[in-house]
C-alpha cells in the first residue's frame, strides 16, 4: 500500500493532546494523522495552552486581514508580537517596532484592537474551523486536564468530535458524564473507523506520521526513536493490569518492515527502536519478529548515522508535507548550526539568514524563501556537516514475561537483537524463582544491561517490596551485571474513588510507608541500581531495619549520615522506645493517618507528645558533616559489607509476615 498523500479535499482535522507531561509521543494521533492525510484533510497538531491557541488562530486571521489591506508588508515576520497582543494585550511588545510600520500605525493599531477585542469576546469559537477534532487521552490522574480539553474542543463547533486513547478505554462513563461524549475504547484495529473513504487496511497498521511533532513547542523526552507494536494484546488477565481492558484481544504478529522503511524515508532515522509490546514472549511468531527486527537494521553491533535533517526539511516542505512543521525546524538547525560556524564563514551565513527572516520569528519565512535559502547554503551546509553514528538499540519498553523468559531457547533468540536494557516484571514476590531463572537465562544469553518494573501498593507488603529489590542487588553482585529496579506504585484504573488522582493506598500500606519510598526514589530519579552500600544504607541491612526506616522522620531519611552522626537517630529511638503500650496505640494511628498533630494534649502522654515531636521537625537543622567524614562513614559502612553476603537468608524468607506487624493490636 502507498502511504502518499492525497490531494487536498478541503476537509481539516485537529489533532489535541493535553497539555500534561508525557515521556512518549501521542502515537495513536501519529496513525491519525497518517490516516487523514492519505484520505486528503489538512491536518494541524497542537499541545499546549489552549488559550494561546486560540490566540494564534486569530492572528494567522489577523495576518490575513493585514496582508490584504497592506499587501507591500510580509506581516507574518511580526506573527510572535502580535500573537502576544492578541492573547494578553500587552501593549509594551508592540512598541519596538511601531516605527517600522511607517505611515500605517494606526491601521495596524485598529485590527490588533479589533482582533483583541474578538479573542476576549470569544469570537473564535463561533467559526467553526475544523470539521474533525480527535482528543487522546493518557492516565486517568490526569482527569482534570484532560476534561478541561475535550470541553475545550466541544467549544470549537466541529461536526464531529471524537476522543480515544488510555483513559477513554478505562473510563469510557466518567468521561462521556463530564463532557456528554461517548469515547471510543480500544485501539484502532477496524478498516473504518470513520465515514470516510475505507482503507485497505486498519488505522491501528498505518505508519506513523512523526512530521506532527515539529508542530509543537513541547519536546517529548524519548522522542529519537521509532516507536512500533509488534503484537497487542496480552493473553495473561492481571489484576492491577489496563491492557485487557484497552487491549482485549492478543494479536501474535503485526509486521514492522513497511512501515518502518516508509517512515525512515520521510522522517529520518532514528537509532533506537521503542516497542510497545505488553508480552511479546507469548507469541508463537517471536523468532519471526526477531527475524524482521533485523531486517529492519536493529542488529548487534550495528552504528546508525543520523539523517540530515535539514535536507528532509528541504524535501518536506517542497512536496507539500506539513510544510509549516519543517519550515520551523528548518529554521530552528539553521539559527542554531549559523551560531557555531568560525567568525570568516558567520558574516555571509548570518547576513544571508537575516535578509530572508530566518533568524527572527520563522512565521515570516515562506516556504519558497526556506526552499531558496537552502539552496543557496547547501553547499557549505553538506562541507560543514559531520555524520555522527550512534549504536542502535531495541527496547521492549512494556517488558517482558518472566514466566516465559525461562522458555527454553527464547533468551538466546532474544539476544540476536540489541536489547537494552532488557526488562524482566517482577510483579510479586512469589515470582521469585521464576523471575531469578529469567535473570539468569539472559545474563548466560549475554544480556549486560537489565531492568525491571517492581510492582508495589497492590496486594504486597512492604516487606516483599524490600525482598524483591534486595534479590536483585544480591543477583547485580553474583552476575555481575546491572540490573536497575523501576518500583511501580500501583492505582486502579477503574475506582471511582481514585482514578483521578494517586491518593489510593493497598491493604499493607499506609501513607507514611509510601512516602518512605518516594523520598528514596526521588534521590534517585525512580530507579535502584547496583550499588550494595547505597542499597542497604536506604533500605536496611535487614528486614527489621527497613521496618525501622518505614517510621522513620522524613527529615532523618534525607538526612540519614548527619542524623547519625550527631546522635539524633538515637535521640529518635529513645523516644519509641519509652512509649507505652497505651501510647503505642495512639503512635500507631498517627504513622497509619500520616498526621503527627497533637489535638488534645490532655489525652496525650508527655512522653507520646515528645515522640511526635521529631515529625514537626521537618525543617530542623542538622549540623552538616564535614565531607571527609562522610566519605569515612561509607566506607567503614562499605568495609563491613565487604565480602558478606548480601543475599536473604533462609530464616529472612522464613519470618515472612503480613504488614501488620506494626499495628496489630
Amino acid at each position: 500500500m502507498k502511504f502518499r498523500p492525497r490531494r487536498k479535499n478541503g476537509k481539516s482535522v485537529l489533532l489535541l493532546e493535553p497539555d500534561y507531561p508525557n515521556k512518549y509521543p501521542p502515537i495513536g494521533l501519529m496513525k491519525l494523522a497518517t490516516y487523514h492525510r492519505l484520505q486528503g484533510w489538512r491536518v494541524v497538531f497542537y499541545k499546549g495552552d489552549l488559550s494561546r491557541f486560540v490566540a494564534e488562530r486569530l492572528t494567522e486571521g489577523l495576518i490575513r486581514d493585514l496582508s490584504q489591506e497592506l499587501s507591500q508588508w510580509n506581516w507574518n515576520c511580526w506573527f510572535e508580537v502580535f500573537c502576544e497582543y492578541v492573547w494578553k494585550g500587552r501593549d509594551a511588545g508592540l512598541k519596538p517596532y511601531i516605527a517600522d510600520w511607517s505611515d500605517c500605525v494606526a491601521t495596524v493599531l485598529a485590527k490588533l484592537k479589533e482582533f483583541r477585542e474578538k479573542y476576549q469576546n470569544g469570537e473564535y469559537f463561533e467559526q467553526h474551523e475544523w470539521n474533525r477534532v480527535l482528543v487522546t487521552t493518557l492516565f486517568t490522574f490526569y482527569a482534570d486536564i484532560t476534561i478541561e480539553t475535550i470541553r475545550f474542543a466541544k467549544r470549537l463547533g466541529a461536526p464531529e468530535i471524537q476522543v480515544g486513547g488510555v483513559m477513554a478505554s478505562v473510563v469510557p462513563d466518567y468521561i462521556e458524564k463530564e463532557t456528554g461524549i461517548r469515547p471510543s475504547t480500544g485501539i484502532l484495529s477496524v478498516p473504518r473507523i470513520f465515514h470516510d473513504k475505507p482503507l485497505s487496511r486498519a488505522i491501528d497498521d498505518l505508519p506513523l506520521d512523526y512530521s506532527i511533532l515539529e508542530e509543537v513547542d513541547y519536546r517529548y523526552p524519548a522522542a529519537d526513536a521509532f516507536f512500533a507494536h509488534m503484537t497487542r494484546g496480552c493473553p495473561n488477565k492481571c489484576a492491577f493490569c489496563a491492557v485487557p481492558v484497552i487491549e482485549p484481544e492478543y494479536h501474535a504478529y503485526r509486521p514492522l518492515k513497511e512501515k518502518l522503511d516508509y517512515e525512515r524515508s520521510m522522517f529520518g532515522d532514528h537509532p533506537n527502536l521503542l516497542l510497545l509490546d505488553n508480552n511479546v514472549f507469548a507469541s508463537e511468531y517471536f523468532p519471526k519478529i526477531v527475524q524482521e527486527i533485523k531486517e529492519c537494521g536493529f542488529v548487534c553491533g550495528a552504528r546508525m548515522g543520523r539523517s540530515d535533517d535539514l535536507a528532509i526539511c528541504f524535501s518536506r516542505v517542497k512536496e507539500g508535507y506539513n510544510p509549516r512543521a519543517y519550515v520551523k525546524k528548518g529554521c530552528a538547525i539553521l539559527t542554531e548550526w549559523a551560531g557555531g560556524l568560525s567568525s570568516d564563514q558567520k558574516e555571509p551565513v548570518e547576513r544571508l539568514l537575516t535578509e530572508k527572516g530566518v533568524l527572527g520569528d520563522w512565521h515570516g519565512v515562506s516556504n519558497n524563501t526556506f526552499l531558496d535559502v537552502y539552496r543557496q547554503i547547501e553547499p557549505l551546509w553538506k562541507e560543514m556537516r559531520r555524520e555522527t553514528k550512534k549504536t542502535v538499540t531495541v527496547d521492549f519498553n512494556q517488558g517482558l514475561d518472566s514466566r516465559l523468559g525461562v522458555k527454553p531457547g527464547i533468551m538466546d533468540v532474544l539476544s540476536q537483537i540489541p536489547v537494552r536494557p532488557v526488562r524482566i516484571a517482577f510483579d510479586h514476590w512469589n515470582l521469585r524463582n521464576v523471575y531469578e531463572k529469567s535473570i539468569r537465562a539472559a545474563a548466560d544469553a549475554g544480556f549486560k544491561n537489565m531492568s525491571n518494573y517492581i510492582l508495589y501498593n497492590f496486594h504486597d507488603t512492604p516487606e516483599e517490596l524490600y525482598w524483591r529489590l534486595r534479590l536483585n542487588i544480591a543477583l547485580c553482585d553474583e552476575l555481575d551485571v546491572p540490573i536497575y529496579s523501576f518500583p511501580m506504585k500501583y492505582h486502579p484504573i477503574n475506582d471511582p474513588g481514585y482514578f483521578a488522582n494517586r491518593d489510593y493506598l493497598g491493604e499493607h500500606w499506609c501513607r507514611k510507608y509510601i512516602r518512605f519510598v518516594q523520598l528514596v526514589l526521588n534521590a534517585t530519579m525512580g530507579k535502584i541500581g547496583r550499588g550494595k552500600t547505597f542499597f542497604l544504607k536506604a533500605f536496611g541491612e535487614t528486614t527489621d531495619e527497613f521496618r525501622e526506616l518505614l517510621l522513620m522522620p522524613e527529615y532523618m531519611i534525607r538526612n540519614r549520615l548527619d542524623c547519625e552522626a550527631c546522635g539524633e537517630m538515637d535521640r529518635w529511638r529513645e523516644a519509641l522506645a519509652g512509649l507505652d503500650a497505651d501510647d503505642l496505640i495512639k503512635f500507631r494511628k498517627h504513622i497509619h493517618d500520616h498526621d503527627f498533630k497533637v489535638r488534645d494534649e490532655a489525652s496525650c502522654s508527655t512522653r507520646l507528645q515528645h515522640a511526635l515531636s521529631y515529625y514537626q521537625r521537618q525543617n530542623r537543622v542538622i549540623p552538616p558533616l564535614t565531607e571527609r567524614c562522610r566519605k569515612r562513614m561509607v566506607a567503614e559502612f562499605d568495609a563491613r559489607w565487604h565480602g558478606r553476603p548480601v543475599r536473604l537468608s533462609e530464616n529472612d524468607i522464613a519470618r515472612e509476615v503480613t504488614a501488620d506487624w506494626f499495628f496489630k493490636k
